[in-house]
């Protein structure tokens, strides 16, 4: 499946193809909502007050991938705060293992970059994605050696940017969060503790 990818801004007229490739399912395979743990949307205004929300949120990007051939195969989410990136992205079943999401995400971390000044950027994974956690890598992101606490406490953190001390991964993350209004948290670690 060869193929160039573009991304442009998530518009409302992008719902019947979101929908197919967000919900589709072959067999026993579970959806992308599901493995991905994004919202189920129960009719059109539903996705469309979703799309809305996330528009007014400062420092939240959410692009379309298309592909040359086929169109929308999925969805790329950029958050930049301070030139700290955050990104996450999914595509659908029938376009995944081709490459796409390296591709993709090569791209949306340019856009940071040149558009939006992002100096670095973190990701988080499910511990049993394996095909992400080997796509980040592929793309240069590191698995990091930090806990943090989630609802599930499943997740691996990544991070691709210019070399760090933990301490200043922790740091950053921290206030990443923060700024993302999330409730994860880092897990203290004895060297935390001994400083306090």
């Amino acid at each position: 499946m060869p193929g160039e990818l573009t991304l442009t801004l998530l518009e409302p007229h992008h719902i019947d193809s979101y929908r197919w490739a967000y919900t589709k399912q072959r067999d026993a395979n579970k959806s992308v909502a599901t493995l991905c743990n994004l919202p189920k949307f129960h009719n059109d205004d539903e996705w469309r007050n979703w799309l809305h929300t996330c528009r007014r949120y400062p420092n939240h990007y959410l692009y379309a991938v298309i592909h040359q051939e086929w169109g929308f195969i999925g969805s790329v989410c950029l958050e930049v705060f301070n030139g700290t990136g955050f990104f996450y992205y999914w595509l659908g079943e029938d376009f995944q293992g081709y490459g796409f999401g390296p591709q993709a995400v090569t791209i949306l971390l340019k856009m940071g970059e040149q558009q939006k000044g992002m100096r670095c950027c973190y990701a988080k994974v499910y511990d049993h994605n394996l095909p992400s956690q080997k796509a980040l890598t592929k793309i240069g992101f590191t698995a990091l050696p930090i806990q943090v606490s989630s609802a599930d406490n499943n997740e691996k953190w990544y991070y691709f940017g210019p070399d760090k001390t933990e301490r200043q991964w922790r740091n950053e993350l921290r206030k990443l969060i923060a700024d993302m209004g999330s409730d994860y948290q880092i897990v203290a670690t004895k060297e935390d503790l001994l400083r306090v």
